[in-house]
């Protein structure tokens, strides 16, 4: 039986010499024994040489990455092994370093294979671990810069990981031998220059101690905890954990009191910073495809954000001079598809106050300017002046001497508007907030203004003059639809209500009264010594823009909203003049009130201006303009 059992394997084998190549003496053991490639549960790990060719492909890296990819079996055998003798560890650590550089042509299988159970295994396991340890006693070494590469490779994977894996793999990566096998390998003369390694581990101990405060915060924040920092102490300026991780938001409170002020000012803080921050984050992760995510799930995938602008071959040429001290000339490609078309002299792209975020890393290292100067002829050939926020002068200036490139992002939101009131934010003190009864603590209470308090206590009746905002005497307004038309008023207020459905109304929040008892509730609180109302009529309103003029000065707190038409432009001119025209009710002697008008845009503010210009005399002073 032994001798017929042989001839049919011999048999089986003379076919497969036939369609080609003799059978290795390896492979036949493993046919007999039941290990063959692809048919069981043991596979041959890559060896040595196949190893070494992938790594070697510097010119081209995602022919590497595919290559590797194509023998993840082989791959991931290799790195569950129980031994692996030193100079394959070596190599395999080199595969790491190279699955981590992926771009977007190779991301995704590169991405399936760190973060596959094997990888997981290997580098948190022991054999990774022993050979760090060992590192600054064995003689399996070269000389110096094998010893660097290796740990800068190593160090550069582990930065990898957490940006990809996060809380997961943070606190099971073998980091504290790492650095202690550099601090054996420095005292021990072994590595004579280690500034970039040291830069480079405190980049990831300060990654992994950011993951570990970031979860904790999440934790924090589900659980409804208070947050882990004070917002005073947050950076204006986005760090680079900011646009690594979701950072801890509160919720912005709607329907109920804040526990006192500064809990106010930190839910709006976040809230606000997140708002423009968030443009820049979803640019990097599209960018990079996901890549420095902490997105346990490879599928997830990331709005697209077309609205961020990219501009790439970034250098820094040299320092620049103005009336604000010393900033820095930078230059993008002009040629490139993503800019080459754009009209700098209308293009409202790198305008002034700007933030711009630069990378050389796959945006691993982050560097952050704002723009200070831009000419349309700079922009046409790539030339911009910008402020590096946060960056010394050290590490700019090695920018200008090694002509480092970098790829440059600019988020939508204009960071000059959010930044002062973000600072601006920080700095007020507990009784400084105006209004706080009834932004923080939610009091409904809404009593009559101060000047209507004062002229109630005097024994004289004054009453307000309206004389000035009545239409006899209104110039052409510049209300948002029709009221630009004529300077008949009463006509353009009709034409508005006729254009518009009945329910796109002023509404006048008055917080005791619903809108519907608002005018009986007027009639009955609002002394009538002080304020004889004149018809509406006669100002130009319909009853809604009626209750709002009335609301506004006759309340010391009140929100006047309405879709676009419904004349809240209109409406708030007349309460400026009425104001205005009325300086005794509310101007103290000696001092100077100031009335606050903050517009969206320039064009809004230069119709309410425009509106106020025959109001002469020496009252226009009390308004400070805000855009």
């Amino acid at each position: 039986m032994l001798y017929f059992s042989q001839m049919s394997h011999d048999r089986a084998w003379g076919r497969k010499r036939k369609s080609g190549g003799e059978p290795r003496f390896d492979d036949l053991k493993r046919r007999r024994t039941g290990n063959v490639e692809g048919t069981d549960k043991t596979t041959r790990p890559i060896g040595f040489k196949v190893l070494e060719n992938i790594i070697c492909r510097e010119a081209v890296p995602e022919t590497g990455i595919l290559e590797l990819v194509q023998k993840a079996e082989r791959f991931e055998a290799l790195l569950t092994s129980e031994k692996i003798r030193p100079d394959l560890l070596k190599l395999v650590i080199s595969a790491f370093r190279l699955l981590c550089s992926a771009n977007s042509l190779a991301t995704g299988n590169a991405e399936k294979l760190l973060r596959s159970p094997a990888a997981e295994k290997f580098m948190t396991g022991p054999v990774l671990s022993t050979f760090i340890n060992k590192m600054p006693f064995s003689e399996d070494w070269k000389d110096e810069s094998d010893r660097v590469t290796v740990l800068k490779n190593l160090a550069e994977v582990f930065l990898a990981l957490i940006q990809r894996l996060g809380e997961a793999i943070v606190h099971r990566l073998p980091l504290p031998q790492l650095s202690n096998s550099l601090d054996v390998l420095k005292e021990a003369n072994l590595i004579k220059d280690a500034r970039e390694l040291e830069k480079k581990l405190q980049q990831v101990k300060e990654l992994k101690n950011e993951v570990i405060r970031r979860a904790k915060s999440a934790h924090d924040q589900q659980s409804g905890a208070e947050p882990p920092q004070n917002f005073r102490e947050l950076s204006v300026i986005p760090q680079a954990a900011d646009l690594c991780f979701n950072p801890f938001l509160r919720e912005n409170i709607v329907d109920r009191k804040f526990k006192h002020l500064d809990h106010y000012l930190d839910v709006q803080f976040r809230l606000l910073k997140e708002d423009f921050v968030m443009h820049l984050r979803d640019g990097i992760r599209q960018l990079t495809k996901d890549n420095n995510s902490l997105e346990t799930s490879p599928s997830r995938k990331v709005k697209r954000t077309d609205d961020v602008s990219v501009y790439h071959d970034v250098t820094v040429l040299h320092p620049v001079c103005n009336r604000k001290g010393q900033v820095y000339r930078i230059r993008f490609n002009p040629s490139h598809p993503k800019v080459k078309r754009v009209n700098w002299e209308r293009s409202k792209r790198l305008k002034f106050g700007t933030l711009v975020c630069l990378s050389s890393d796959e945006f691993n290292t982050l560097f952050f300017a704002t723009v200070e100067n831009r000419r349309p002829e700079g922009l046409s050939v790539g030339e911009l002046d910008v402020r590096f926020e946060n960056v010394t002068k050290e590490e700019i200036n090695a920018f200008v001497t090694e002509k480092e490139r970098f790829v440059m992002i600019e988020s939508p939101a204009y960071f000059e508007a959010y930044r002062h009131v973000l600072e601006a934010l920080k700095e007020i003190k507990p009784d400084e907030l105006p209004f706080q009864k009834h932004i923080v603590e939610c009091c409904r209470d809404v009593g009559p203004p101060e000047y209507q308090v004062l002229k109630e206590r005097e024994d004289k009746a004054v009453l307000f003059d309206f004389t000035g905002v009545l239409t006899k005497k209104e110039p052409s307004t510049c209300s948002r639809r029709s009221h630009c038309d004529t300077g008949n008023s009463e006509t353009s207020v009709k034409a508005s209500q006729t254009s518009r459905s009945q329910q796109e109304e002023l509404t006048a929040v008055f917080i005791n009264d619903s809108s519907n008892s608002l005018d009986v509730a007027m009639d009955t609180e609002v002394p009538h010594e002080i304020f004889n109302w004149p018809d509406r009529k006669s100002l130009g309103f319909n009853e809604s823009q009626m209750r709002a003029f009335k609301l506004a000065l006759t309340k010391e707190f009140a929100v006047i909203q309405g879709p676009p038409g419904t004349g809240k432009t209109y409406v708030g001119l007349k309460i400026a003049k009425a104001l205005l025209q009325n300086p005794s009710f509310w101007q103290k002697r000696g001092e100077r009130s100031p009335i606050l008008m903050v517009s969206y845009t320039n064009h809004a503010l230069d119709q309410f201006l425009e509106g106020l210009l025959p109001m002469h005399g020496e009252f226009t002073h009390c308004f400070i303009y805000v855009h």
